[in-house]
Formats: C-alpha cells, sequence, structure tokens
C-alpha cells in the first residue's frame, strides 16, 4: 500500500506561500511586542491548525482533526491571554499601588487598581503646594498564563510594610497647609530637600514639627506612639 494513502498532500502554491509569510510576519511581530515564548506558541497553535485543516484520508482522521483544533486553541489560549500583577512606583515620593491586568497578547482589556500604599509624602508635597514630579515605573511582578498557569515572572514576597496611618486621616494637614500659607518656600524646599534629594533627616526634622504643632500638650512619646513615623521613603537602592 503507496504511502500517499495515509497522508495528505499538501501542493505548492500562492495561497500556501502568503498563508506561510503571513504566519511568519505575524509571529515576528508577536515576539518583537510580547515575547519568543508567545510566538513559540502562536507558531505551534498555527501547525496544529494546519493539521486540523488538511488532514484527510487517513486511520483516525477526525479524531486527529479534533485533537489538533482544541490544542491550537488551548496553545492560543495559554500563551495570548494571562493575568498580570504589576506594581507603580514613584522614586521620590515612594507613592505606590498594585495594578491587576487581564491582557491579551500584552494588551489590557480590564484594569484594575489597588489603593496608594503609602500617599505621605504626596499628600504632604501637594498640601505644600509643590506636588511631586511624579516618574511612575512598573514592575511585573506576578503572571497567570492562560488566567490559570503561574509562569514567569513570578516573585513572591511582600510588597512593603506600613508605618500606620499617621498623615493622610490626621489633623497634620491641617498643621502642613497651615505651615505653608506662612512660608510660601517651605513647598519648593522640601520637594527639592526630600522628593529630590533624598534628605532623611530634613524629612524626620519636619516630620517631627508638624507632630509637634498638631499635639502641643502631649509628649514626644506620647506623640510618637499616636502617629508613627513612616516607614518607607524613597530609597536609592529600590
Amino acid at each position: 500500500m503507496s504511502r500517499s494513502i495515509y497522508l495528505p498532500r499538501i501542493q505548492f502554491s500562492l495561497v500556501w506561500l502568503f498563508a506561510a509569510v503571513t504566519a511568519a510576519a505575524i509571529c515576528a511581530l508577536i515576539a518583537r511586542l510580547c515575547g519568543w515564548v508567545e510566538s513559540l506558541g502562536v507558531g505551534i497553535a498555527f501547525v496544529l491548525a494546519v493539521v486540523a485543516v488538511w488532514v484527510r484520508g487517513v486511520p483516525y482522521s477526525r479524531l486527529i482533526r479534533v485533537t489538533s483544533g482544541i490544542l491550537a486553541a488551548l496553545c492560543l489560549w495559554f500563551v495570548g491571554v494571562d493575568w498580570s500583577w504589576f506594581i507603580n512606583r514613584c522614586p521620590h515620593c515612594a507613592s505606590h499601588w498594585n495594578v491587576a491586568e487581564v491582557r491579551v497578547f500584552g494588551l489590557a482589556i480590564h484594569t484594575s487598581n489597588g489603593p496608594d500604599h503609602c500617599p505621605s509624602l504626596r499628600l504632604i508635597a501637594e498640601d505644600l503646594g509643590a506636588p511631586c514630579p511624579h516618574e511612575y515605573a512598573r514592575w511585573h511582578k506576578w503572571r497567570l498564563w492562560g488566567l490559570v498557569f503561574p509562569g514567569p515572572p513570578f516573585h513572591n514576597g511582600t510588597c512593603c510594610i506600613s508605618g500606620g496611618d499617621w498623615y493622610e486621616h490626621s489633623d497634620n494637614r491641617d498643621v502642613v497647609r497651615s505651615m505653608a500659607r506662612q512660608n510660601p518656600q517651605l513647598g519648593p524646599e522640601f520637594r527639592r530637600r526630600v522628593l529630590l534629594g533624598h534628605d532623611h533627616l530634613y524629612a524626620q526634622k519636619f516630620y517631627a514639627d508638624v507632630k509637634a504643632a498638631a499635639n502641643p500638650m502631649g509628649s514626644a512619646t506620647v506623640a510618637a506612639a499616636a502617629a508613627p513615623l513612616p516607614t518607607v521613603l524613597p530609597n536609592d537602592d529600590e
């Protein structure tokens, strides 16, 4: 029995040439935009789709076609769709929050943003009338391929350790706004020395002055316990 009975004949034609060139261009584009894993997955899915369409006249051809079609769809799903967890962070004011995205080949189709984990410096600068010149950078923390399978990047660990809500919902904001009205140069100085210069000693003294003004009758120990210093400041090493 000849071999041609069991294998489909695929003859060269302009249609096949166009399909092959188009598939190669799509894989190259995906490799450029997303990565080689996604590109490889699309290439494998294309081959499986060809098998599902063109296999004829062989034993179990229906089973082969159905299996190839399902595998092609699964391949596209797992390399094309993912759930990603990002962290957006400003290196100046340390403001940062979690971002969750459902993406299709790197394009977000659904995004949800969490609350700011460290808003104190950002709010102080705004209350002083000298907002932080944010330069947010994004860090890809975690990824679920196909929404279910964890894969690279896959970074465990805590995001930060909060020092408590000492500023956002307190009388300290009124004190800072009052200080800004009394000294218009305080805002630019704070931005230059703390946000841009990362002068931690100046920041600690500023916090102490604010808390002392907000709690004039309390001792330093009581004030420190009631309004602890934030533990997250701009860090050149992060």
